[in-house]
């Protein structure tokens, strides 16, 4: 995952950093570094096959050949000029977050040559700290610099506690680390508890806060007039005006606005890098049925516990519906071609999967650190 955030901002930058650059190198996992004339090039994106072929780095020519390569055989991905290119400036500096989270650009600066950029403030990430800059030449500048801000995980040890682990807290919030690839801490509880054998808050998709109807007559994002069509997050314009937005924005992310700018709701993505990194077993943890979660890579645990979802009747009448069977936990993401329904995680005994439904429910929320 590191190595496709990264191409994507490359693919994203080649525009301007062409200009000034001569050569994108690409350096291989086994050292080896190949060499591509920015003048040649018309497009660098990833790919993606299949979940089972895995992804690709493709590079497009302008003479309409493409070159592809297994993103997993990729270390990094470079600018160079040429000594004979070099001139006086001003230089491009663009700072980015750290590409092990996502690729957030946080400033770009033209600087003189000889001088130097100005450092822009670091996001905090849950579980990390910010180690400095994965290219320190911003620093009486020479040439166009892009620079990485890079983390590594908080000196914490993880403890288990009745079976569930703990591997730090941020803003009164804990977390467990289980080594997933992307870096992501997950929440212990659910969004409105502390406890995490308790439900904490049934909240329908797109809306923050908790409330004694879930239908769509009381849905947030729904016209007041025709309850069937969308007035936000609509990817269909069979129900309504088409916004393009598929995930949630920050003020309508529950977690977010809960828990605070360092906590969001994890992608379906996010959600399926969890069910793939875990091994998983239907269990009672303090008399509350649920699923647990035992980490792959570390053997740290996460557990969800079982308390159904809101509904609501034709008549008004408001429930927990599979309370004791089921855990339902809702992603950030919607479907495209059906933007009503958004993709949640789903547990069961002997089961658990991501699936879809409908946007007026009320489901619980496990977060993730930004």
């Amino acid at each position: 995952m590191k190595k496709i955030l990264l191409l994507t901002v490359l693919a994203g930058s080649l525009c301007f950093v062409a200009n000034a650059m001569t050569e994108m190198l690409v350096e291989m996992q086994d050292g080896t570094i190949v060499r591509y004339d920015v003048n040649t090039l018309k497009q660098v994106t990833h790919k993606i096959e299949s979940e089972s072929s895995g992804k690709s780095v493709c590079v497009e020519m302008k003479d309409g050949t493409v070159e592809c390569v297994e993103s997993e055989n990729i270390k990094q991905v470079f600018w160079e000029r040429t000594p004979e290119d070099s001139v006086d400036g001003p230089f491009t500096v663009s700072f980015y977050v750290g590409i092990a989270f996502d690729s957030t650009l946080l400033s770009i600066q033209e600087v003189k040559n000889g001088e130097s950029a100005v450092e822009p403030s670091v996001p905090q990430k849950v579980g990390y700290e910010f180690s400095g800059w994965s290219d320190s030449s911003f620093v009486n500048v020479k040439g166009d610099v892009v620079a990485y801000a890079q983390y590594k995980l908080k000196e914490t040890s993880s403890k288990t506690v009745n079976g569930l682990t703990y591997s730090g807290q941020e803003d009164d919030y804990s977390y467990v680390d289980l080594g997933l690839e992307s870096g992501l801490m997950w929440a212990t509880c659910n969004v409105g508890t502390d406890n995490p054998c308790e439900h904490g808050y049934y909240i329908a998709w797109g809306e923050t806060s908790r409330k004694s109807l879930y239908t769509r007559k009381s849905y947030k994002w729904a016209d007041d007039d025709d309850m069937t069509y969308l007035i936000k997050y609509c990817t269909n314009s069979e129900w309504g005006d088409v916004d393009g937005l598929n995930t949630l924005l920050p003020q309508d992310d529950a977690a977010t606005v809960l828990m605070g700018e360092k906590w969001r709701m994890p992608t379906y993505q996010e959600q399926q890098e969890l069910i793939d990194g875990c091994e998983w077993k239907w269990t009672s943890v303090r008399g509350q049925a649920g699923c647990m979660g035992t980490s792959l890579t570390n053997g740290n645990t996460i557990f969800f516990p079982a308390v159904g979802q809101m509904a609501s009747t034709y008549d008004n009448q408001t429930y927990v519906n599979q309370n004791g069977t089921y855990c339902f936990y809702w992603s950030s993401s919607i479907l495209d071609d059906d933007p009503w329904n958004a993709i949640y995680l789903i547990a069961k005994e002997n089961s658990i999967y991501l699936t879809t439904r409908d946007r007026i429910m009320g489901c619980p929320i496990r977060a993730v650190g930004r």
